[in-house]
């Protein structure tokens, strides 16, 4: 029985291979050619059913083409014609800027408000992983309720059918990986102004409980102006609501992300920092700190010192390298206390407008903005909507004429005509060298396309269906407990986008400590010594942890945990991750004891900034017990005449001490105190050693206890650690078996501290209308300066004025180098106008500082910008 008959174009055929083409189909359906306009040669794609060049009907106007293109049906087909669907007569769609593993999106100009908007769609692959479309929407209404000029704005989420899409805010410019990519290292200025933008976006987010989790240069987009904005928060967390992320999965771009996040540790906004102080090392240095495999980056952020900052870049200002060594600390106590403490230290501030800076970063983004061509879509002629909602027919004879975007001009006369090979209507046909007409868009999306490591590309063709990526790893069991010498096997996969196993996947194995666990590239463990480790599997991109911990086994030295001193600093609540040891030190470092006495030997270790690591085990061994033995806290006991070596292991640093035990006695005769500083800042904290030797000079063992003269200016603990209290002098007393040694030490107010206090003083003295105080440091600088200060002093001297000054500072940001620093606040000034009105102005000043005598002084204060005075 014969099927039911099919309408086709006009009697049209394919120039391939002679087969019908049906109504409505955008390839012949026996070779698979694309149908293509016989008015202008134009390709169709999925969903079209007018031409997207000259508008012409699809039902009576297009055919099959001779295979000059080389369009790719694919799932983003379908998206695409579902995407026009749901947003035809309100938005029309450029086409796409590129493509990510999560998301693709397209460039489109909104009818109603006659602008350029992104429009970010969800990938058709992830459409059937269980939670993906409600991590897609959350994306965008994650975003949208931050409200920040240096964050993008999202217009508005919809969901059409089973698609998912939302628009957002186009920027014209391009990321600050692209500027790095192809133009190197920035200059200065222009690092700390552009910190500044994203810094004081993260500290919005992070007030509003949104950490970001994946700050790096690719999601910083730099506009014309010279703005940055933050944007692709598609793993963001927001806390106090469910987390999207799997338990043990870790979610972010591996060369910037903090020691924490490649942990699978808990991330604060901490970890912002961290990967924000990446961004900033790699403006500065132009790369960076850390390069390699996947495997080895995750390896270096756990565990490797960052490289000196200054020896990648010579002109690299101390205090700015010193600031992104800090946020680049593997303890998250250690960083910052605050984003805008750390901008403080970065000397990143707000430009005040006109500022020369911002026509730098505009040259940089000219010099390097993005120009790949991108293809316009008319919208249809058959009907197009007005601003005012009313719709508009126009006929097809006109159809040349109502796309609403321009048409480009016309292709070159080299376009071929041929007939079919059978009886029916002259067609014409895309000939090989026949491409879609494009324009170009000198613009880069607001967004960026899908997850971690998605990268843009203009798009010129389809692209042939990848393989699956990695989208994610699993590592089963999530922790092991062993005993030294036991094994076990662990289990690792791959996962694709809809969270399913991916066979054949390679996977790489490493311990982070294989003193106290091994592992082979079959996932086979094996226990080698006492402590807590973590084994690493990686698979593309994604990695994943399992914790292992080895107890004592028969014939297992003793261990203790390294107890800080004294309360550590670190805030409560904040996550103890565990840093990288560069060193560890044992005091004193060589002992002499007496049959049956006893000495206490004390550890510090050490991260590569110097900074004292708490929480840390340490093992003690002692090569010949017959002589001395050691405890679990490091009490050694002398049992008869000798020497030997008592050896102390921390992580994977070691450390050792000798010993003698001596026949006679040995006799305390000198106490001595170590290095010390004869400065300190007020808030920090100095580890203090005494030496003992005995009558021979040879260092001893004992009991040492420490004074303090003051304790409201200097602090002492029973261990040594001092801590800097109040600005004042002090004595330290070292005492030991009738013997004492002292040493001086001032503490000085802090940098910021002093600074503040001299803007304070100098608006003090403003709101008290004291010229004289005012003068000697407002009259300084060049003419047009000068002129402003007489003005301002002509205020504070006649009474007539009633001049007042807000004394507390509404902007405030510092900048400190090696003997100069700079203050910029804002204060609001009022006074009598000259028919009587009140006059309110936010006054910009620069307050600055010069290094005297170890103190900050101020000695300029200056107007910036333009003031109604």
């Amino acid at each position: 029985m014969a099927g039911p008959t099919e309408e086709t174009l006009d009697g049209a055929r394919c120039n391939a291979c002679n087969e019908s083409v049906r109504a409505g189909e955008p390839f012949c359906s026996k070779c698979g050619e694309p149908v293509s306009c016989r008015n202008c040669g134009q390709v169709l794609q999925l969903g079209d059913r007018f031409c997207p060049l000259c508008g012409v009907s699809k039902t009576t106007s297009f055919v099959a083409g001779d295979g000059g293109a080389t369009e790719i049906s694919s799932p983003w087909d379908l998206i695409l014609a579902k995407l026009r669907r749901a947003t035809i007569g309100e938005f029309d769609i450029k086409g796409e800027i590129g493509r990510g593993g999560m998301a693709a999106v397209y460039l489109a100009h909104e009818v109603a408000l006659d602008r350029k908007v992104a429009i970010k769609v969800m990938s058709p692959s992830l459409l059937m992983g269980q939670g993906m479309a409600q991590r897609f929407r959350q994306e965008a209404v994650t975003v949208a309720n931050l409200n920040h000029q240096h964050i993008i704005t999202i217009h508005a989420v919809r969901q059409f059918e089973d698609l998912q899409y939302f628009v957002m805010q186009f920027v014209e410019g391009c990321s600050i990986e692209t500027i790095i990519k192809e133009g190197g290292p920035l200059p200065i200025p222009a690092a700390r102004a552009l910190l500044y933008h994203v810094g004081s976006g993260l500290a919005h987010a992070h007030a509003q409980g949104v950490i970001h989790r994946d700050v790096k240069p690719g999601n910083i987009l730099v506009g014309r102006t010279g703005q940055a904005l933050v944007t692709d928060f598609g793993i963001a967390k927001v806390l106090e609501s469910p987390s999207n992320t799997q338990t043990g999965m870790v979610v972010g771009t591996p060369a910037y992300m903090s020691p924490e996040q490649c942990q699978t540790g808990q991330v604060t906004w901490r970890s912002d920092q961290y990967s924000l102080g990446i961004v900033a090392y790699e403006m500065v240095a132009g790369a960076t700190p850390f390069d390699g495999t996947t495997l080895s980056v995750v390896h270096a952020q756990v565990h490797d010192p960052v490289p000196p900052l200054m020896e990648r870049r010579a002109d690299c200002p101390s205090e700015l390298a010193q600031a992104i060594h800090r946020m680049l600390a593997k303890d998250p106590g250690e960083r910052f206390p605050s984003l805008n403490e750390a901008l403080q230290a970065l000397g990143a501030m707000p430009l005040l407008p006109g500022d020369a800076t911002f026509q730098q970063i505009a040259e940089l983004v000219g010099t390097h903005q993005s120009q790949a061509s991108m293809p316009t879509t008319p919208v249809s002629p058959q009907m197009r909507r007005t601003l005012d909602g009313v719709a508009t027919v126009v006929s097809s004879e006109r159809a040349a004429e109502a796309p609403t975007t321009p048409i480009p001009p016309p292709l070159d006369d080299s376009a071929a005509t041929r007939p079919v090979a059978k009886p029916g209507p002259t067609i014409t046909t895309s000939p090989v060298t026949r491409r879609a007409r494009r324009w170009p868009w000198a613009a880069l999306l607001a967004v960026i396309a899908g997850g971690s490591g998605a990268a843009w590309y203009a798009r010129q063709r389809m692209p042939a269906p990848q393989p699956p990526s990695v989208a994610g790893l699993r590592l089963l069991p999530t922790a092991t407990t062993l005993t030294v010498g036991d094994s076990a096997v662990l289990s690792a996969a791959a996962l694709d986008g809809a969270g399913a196993t991916m066979r054949g996947q390679d996977i790489e194995w490493r311990s982070r400590d294989s003193a106290i666990a091994t592992i082979n590239d079959r996932g086979e463990l094996v226990a080698a010594g006492i402590g807590v480790t973590f084994v690493i599997a990686g698979a593309g991109s994604h990695t994943d942890s399992s914790r292992v911990t080895v107890t004592a086994g028969a014939g297992a030295v003793a261990s203790n945990t390294v107890t800080p001193p004294s309360q550590s600093s670190r805030p409560r609540g904040t996550p103890n991750r565990k840093a990288l040891v560069a060193r560890v030190a044992v005091s004193p470092a060589r002992i002499t004891l007496a049959p049956d006495s006893s000495a206490t030997l004390r550890i510090r270790a050490e991260d590569a900034g110097g900074r004292r690591l708490s929480d840390r085990t340490a093992r003690w061994t002692s090569a010949n017990s017959s002589i001395a033995t050691i405890t679990a806290d490091g009490r050694v006991t002398a049992v008869a005449a000798g020497t030997t070596t008592i050896r102390v292991s921390v992580d994977s640093k070691t450390a050792s001490v000798p010993v003698t035990v001596s026949a006679q006695p040995p006799v305390l005769a000198d106490l001595a105190i170590g290095d010390y500083p004869a400065i300190m800042v007020a808030g920090t904290r100095h580890d203090l050693t005494a030496v003992l030797t005995d009558q021979r000079g040879q260092p001893m063992g004992g009991d040492v206890s420490w004074e303090t003269s003051d304790a409201a200016v200097v602090g002492i603990d029973t261990a040594g650690q001092s801590i800097a209290v109040a600005p004042g002098t002090a004595w330290v007393v070292a005492m030991a078996a009738g013997l004492r040694d002292s040493v001086s030490v001032q503490v000085a107010v802090p940098t910021e501290d002093q600074i503040r206090a001299g803007v304070q003083d100098f608006l003090a003295a403003l709101s008290s209308r004291d010229a004289d105080r005012v003068e000697p440091v407002l009259l300084t600088g060049d003419e047009g300066q000068r002129k402003l200060a007489a003005k301002l002093l002509d205020k504070l001297r006649g009474g007539q004025w009633d001049l007042q000054t807000d004394t507390r500072p509404r902007e405030y940001a510092t900048r400190v180098g090696d003997d100069r620093a700079e203050a910029l606040f804002t204060t609001e000034l009022a006074w009598k106008g000259a028919f009587g009105g009140r006059k309110r102005e936010d006054v910009a000043f620069v307050a600055v500082f010069a290094r005297v005598e170890g103190e900050w002084r101020l000695v300029e204060v200056r107007l910036e910008g333009d003031t109604k005075l």
